[in-house]
């Protein structure tokens, strides 16, 4: 097997953005988890149960929302490039049974980076048709 630059058209300047990138990600999305599930546990009695289920919401449309901001500014400019270089990857590896399965998954993650691009690509709601539970404080 052969060595090869992972990301087929990629200079080694767009490597290290898409690596940096994916790692901002990583570690945004590890924050976020740990600053809702903080607010979330504020929801909860000792068992777990949740007992105010208004700021349990609005923690969790706080927390959604954060990651979608994370996975727009950090990961979805270089979403091609990282199915691309997985498909390069997969490639360069010698023929095997379960490739077929990768690649399927592969092609699964296409279509739903697709679809969250449009999701992403369409207008914001009005202020009349937004959530009607406050955000939690940052």
């Amino acid at each position: 097997m052969t060595e090869s630059n992972p990301f087929p058209d990629g200079s080694p300047t767009v490597v290290k953005d898409v690596i940096e990138s994916a790692r901002t990600f990583r570690l945004r999305m590890a924050v976020i988890d740990h600053k809702y599930e903080v607010a979330l546990d504020t929801t909860r009695y000792s068992f777990g149960r949740t007992v105010h289920a208004g700021a349990a919401a609005a923690a969790r449309a706080g927390r959604d929302e954060a990651a979608v901001e994370a996975y727009a500014t950090h990961l979805a400019p270089h979403a091609e490039n990282l199915l691309d270089a997985a498909r390069h990857a997969l490639d360069e590896l010698p023929p095997a049974r379960h490739l077929a399965g990768w690649r399927a998954v592969l092609d699964g993650l296409s279509a739903t980076t697709a679809e969250i691009r449009r999701a992403l690509d369409r207008p914001t709601a009005s202020p009349s048709a937004e959530r009607a539970w406050p955000r939690p404080s940052s």
